[in-house]
């Protein structure tokens, strides 16, 4: 069985940590690269950590140390499961399956 899911939104500032961070979650991963873009195209985050075949870290939604503003972010992300076949990407109910897509940080 293999899985990855990202989502789509996420509040640094949210009581609840799952909220927290922007961290797509997934299974039997045997490597995966997540790039995160400012709408400007600039990378502020990158990472390629599994921990079990899980992504292991996620963005808080700083760069450098600073804080990033309210906004679209995007996200980009390749990985090859444990049995040999390449992430297709997320349909998130629009019929589009795509390894890259947008993220909202909400401040």
């Amino acid at each position: 069985f293999t899985n990855l899911f990202v989502p789509n939104a996420f509040v640094p500032s949210s009581p609840q940590t799952e909220l927290q961070t922007f961290k797509p979650t997934g299974i039997n991963l045997k490597s995966y690269r997540l790039q995160v873009y400012s709408a400007w195209g600039n990378l502020v985050f990158e990472s390629t950590r599994l921990d079990s075949g899980a992504p292991a870290e996620g963005w808080d939604g700083t760069y450098k140390n600073e804080p990033m503003p309210t906004g679209s972010y995007i996200w980009s992300i390749s990985a090859v499961f444990k049995d040999g076949t390449h992430w297709q990407g997320s349909d998130n109910g629009d019929g589009n399956g795509a390894t890259h897509g947008t993220l909202t940080l909400i401040r």
